[in-house]
C-alpha cells in the first residue's frame, strides 16, 4: 500500500503544475540489516540500508508525451 497519497497538492513537470492530474501515490522504503558483532557482546545494533522508492500519478496531460528520463515532483 503506498506510504503517501493525494487528491489534492500538484505534480510537477520541469517545475511548472501539471493541470489535469486526478491522483497520485508515492511509496518509499528503508531496508535496516543488523551489523553486530558476534565478538563484541554488545546488543544488537542495526544500520539502515538500501532506500527504495516509486510512484505513480493519474490523469489528463495534454500537449507532448513526457520523455523518458523527464523529472516529475509530487
Amino acid at each position: 500500500m503506498a506510504r503517501l497519497v493525494g487528491y489534492g497538492g500538484a505534480v510537477k513537470i520541469a517545475t511548472v503544475a501539471t493541470a489535469g492530474i486526478k491522483a497520485w501515490s508515492l511509496d518509499y522504503e528503508v531496508s535496516v540489516l543488523d551489523s553486530s558483532g558476534f565478538d563484541t557482546g554488545q546488543w544488537d545494533s542495526f544500520v539502515a540500508s538500501i532506500k527504495k522508492w516509486s510512484g505513480n500519478f493519474e490523469g489528463f496531460k495534454n500537449g507532448a508525451p513526457l520523455t523518458i528520463g523527464t523529472e516529475v515532483a509530487l
